[in-house]
């Protein structure tokens, strides 16, 4: 274990928004000391010095966009040099062959794996530190990938065993199906996979070498808020891959700032919200993330809440309300663009409820040309994001990153 104090590990914080967040405040409550760094700081050189590198859950393709070739290779060569990786989800994507290839792993399609799958899982365990203590392996995962490895040096650390009941695939709660044939009905109906015995036997964790350094990647979220097991996992992880830990953890607690702005935001999000769930579109499943209605987009409405929550306490934290006039600034501008996507996200939202009185929705597909066109306005016509919202969660986070620790 590397002493304490003596910070030798980096996370990497761009395209990982809500679950960066979630991920910070899992490693701040462990007592887990750290550098955040930009891609741009990878590009720059500031791996140097460090034993670790984490890489945050988030949509994998991005995060590689934003790293560019300079920064993906700053990653390679600090692991082939020595320097361990450990990715979470979407950080775990990133390091597979079709990602910045540290492990000959590779992502499976979507349509031949359970895409929507969320919730605890029960697992089973290989010999390995990470797992001192841990008696019930039950973990969470969040609409996570699946691997197939080609090079049989990988060890697998963890395969999935059973889903619990009150787990989620896509919106059918696994509890409430009794049977294969159940699931094969509503497969059939859904048109994609979703019985979450098709998990069981399926890597969940693994890991291998590149050069002189040790990737793990993992398809759990052992950053998941208030799970004591997982969270003990991510510490033992994290010491054992070479992340140095403080003292005495310290937990900072944001004096929430009520600027004119930020609470416009803050308020406007919240309706948007309350809009959805009103229509039956959502509910809080947790304190943090919303379980919605397939055929709609639920995730990017609670990280834009969870994001807006973020930086009002931080600037609350740092500030009060004596803002400088450049954030002011640009808070106003992000207020005007959050107007704007709440009126027309209000209609979408809308249309989408009536489209489902009438049947089945998907996210990319739908009859009505006016949904089509929201849609793409507001977040374009990628599976992860873009549009007005891709713009919105760009400006909060260039305003965030800089009041992170």
């Amino acid at each position: 274990m590397s002493s304490p104090d003596r910070i030798t590990a980096a996370v990497l914080w761009d395209e990982s928004h809500l679950w960066g967040l979630i991920a910070l405040r899992a490693l701040k409550q462990k007592g887990l000391s750290f550098n955040l760094l930009s891609a741009a700081d990878i590009r720059g050189g500031a791996l140097e010095g460090h034993k670790l590198l984490f890489i945050p859950g988030g949509w994998a393709s991005n995060k590689s966009k934003a790293l560019g070739v300079a920064g993906a290779e700053a990653i390679r060569s600090f692991v082939r040099s020595g320097g361990n990786y450990f990715g979470i989800c979407g950080g775990a994507g990133l390091a597979t062959r079709d990602g910045i290839g540290l492990l000959a792993a590779e992502r499976v399609a979507t349509q031949l794996r359970v895409p929507s799958f969320s919730g605890p899982i029960t697992c089973h365990v290989d010999e390995h530190p990470i797992w001192s203590g841990i008696y019930k392996p039950t973990f969470w995962a969040w609409w996570p990938s699946q691997l197939q490895i080609s090079d049989p040096e990988i060890q697998i650390l963890a395969r999935y065993d059973a889903a619990l009941p009150e787990a989620f695939s896509s919106d059918i709660r696994v509890g409430s199906v009794f049977s294969d044939a159940a699931w094969a009905e509503l497969e059939a109906d859904y048109g994609i996979n979703l019985n979450p015995a098709r998990l069981t036997g399926e890597p969940a964790v693994i890991e291998g070498m590149f050069g002189s350094g040790r990737v793990v990647l993992s398809m759990l979220h052992f950053d998941t808020p208030d799970d004591a097991r997982g969270n003990r996992v991510l510490r033992q992880a994290w010491t054992n891959l070479g992340g140095s830990t403080l003292k005495s953890p310290t937990v900072s607690v944001g004096q929430r700032c009520f600027a004119e702005a930020c609470s416009y935001m803050l308020d406007e999000i919240r309706q948007l919200i309350d809009f959805g769930e009103q229509k039956g579109l959502w509910h809080w499943r947790t304190p943090w993330v919303l379980q919605w209605r397939r055929g709609v987009r639920g995730f990017e409405y609670c990280a834009l809440a969870a994001m807006n929550a973020a930086l009002a306490d931080r600037i609350g934290e740092r500030y009060g309300d004596d803002i400088p006039e450049s954030l002011s600034l640009a808070l106003a501008a992000a207020a005007e663009q959050i107007r704007a996507f709440s009126r027309d996200a209000k209609n979408l939202l809308a249309l989408e409820s009536q489209e489902l009185l009438k049947g089945r929705l998907t996210y990319d597909m739908s009859k009505d040309p006016v949904v089509q066109e929201l849609r793409s306005v507001l977040f374009g016509t990628a599976k992860s994001y873009g549009g007005r919202f891709k713009e919105i969660v760009s400006a909060i986070d260039a305003m965030l990153f800089p009041l992170l620790p």
